[in-house]
């Protein structure tokens, strides 16, 4: 699976694309012994079902920062090879997280006023 997540990734690359968006990395890898997430106790009806477990064993495993930097290495070999300066202006906007990744995420919505 690992190699398959990569090879899709040079695919792209390789096509030219300019960098990818990553939803919820922090579920890509599950806990090794497949154990289930022990329950809420402090969960209430007015939560979220999610809420009904502490997330313990789904969520934020090592191996997902572990990958993270892996993308981000694959992503960061191509930087040269684009001439068109869309890198630049990319980088000038882009939050750094960490060393291992970025992001440009802009929340912020357009206003209707004029």
């Amino acid at each position: 699976m690992h190699e398959a997540m990569m090879g899709v990734l040079r695919f792209w690359l390789d096509r030219g694309v300019d960098g990818f968006r990553i939803d919820v990395l922090w579920h890509i890898f599950k806990d090794v012994g497949l154990r289930d997430n022990p329950i809420n106790d402090d969960w209430t009806p007015n939560r979220t079902q999610r809420d009904r477990l502490i997330q313990l064993y789904s969520t934020n495993q090592p191996e997902a920062h572990e990958i993270a930097a892996e993308f981000r290495a694959l992503a960061d070999s191509t930087v040269g090879d684009r001439s068109d300066g869309l890198w630049n202006s990319c980088h000038r906007l882009s939050t750094r997280i960490d060393a291992r990744t970025d992001s440009t995420w802009h929340h912020r919505f357009p206003s209707r006023q004029p």
